[in-house]
């Protein structure tokens, strides 16, 4: 059954922000994905830090959002809504499903090393970061998707190669 899909790319996000008075420990739970959002666009030598897949479901959308500490489901308006550093989403009218609804989300953090071991080996070695479970939900759904991206800066360039249509979001 095919199946519309969004995949949204976020940019470096301001490293340091003043906490809320109300909401200390949203800001204590952010800060770590920031620095490490700060070490993906060093190591990579650019501006796109993660990567997110939307997928249309009947009326409503949703988009997995694969981070540092957990996997989430979110609704696509409160998405667009909330997150500070949207940067472009890719449309892509995919052949079959990626199968959003058997996916197994993730409750506990994320080994980090398994990600710096694909950025030196090339993608050579296995990791579950944000990049390589989109690509591989994109190619469960049909499009084929190199194995060997390993930054959210190159599955862009990859989408663009193949012109599939995008509309920036900066400032959204």
């Amino acid at each position: 059954m095919p199946e519309r899909l969004y995949v949204f790319f976020c940019s470096r996000p301001r490293l340091f922000v003043r906490p809320e008075w109300r909401k200390p420990h949203h800001w204590l739970r952010d800060q770590p994905c920031r620095v490490f959002s700060l070490v993906v666009s060093v190591a990579t030598r650019s501006r796109l830090t993660h990567v997110a897949l939307g997928v249309e479901m009947g009326d409503d959308s949703a988009v997995l959002e694969c981070r540092v500490w957990s996997d989430r489901f979110v609704a696509e308006t409160a998405y667009v809504m909330h997150v500070e550093n949207l940067d472009r989403v890719f449309v892509i009218d995919a052949p079959g499903s990626a199968g959003l609804q058997d996916y197994r989300r993730r409750w506990y953090p994320r080994p980090l090393l398994p990600t710096v071991l694909r950025w030196v080996t090339g993608g050579r070695t296995p990791a579950n970061d944000c990049v390589t479970v989109t690509s591989r939900l994109l190619r469960k759904a049909g499009v084929d998707v190199p194995p060997r991206i390993t930054s959210p800066h190159e599955l862009r360039i990859w989408l663009d190669g193949q012109r599939y249509k995008s509309v920036p979001l900066r400032g959204v």
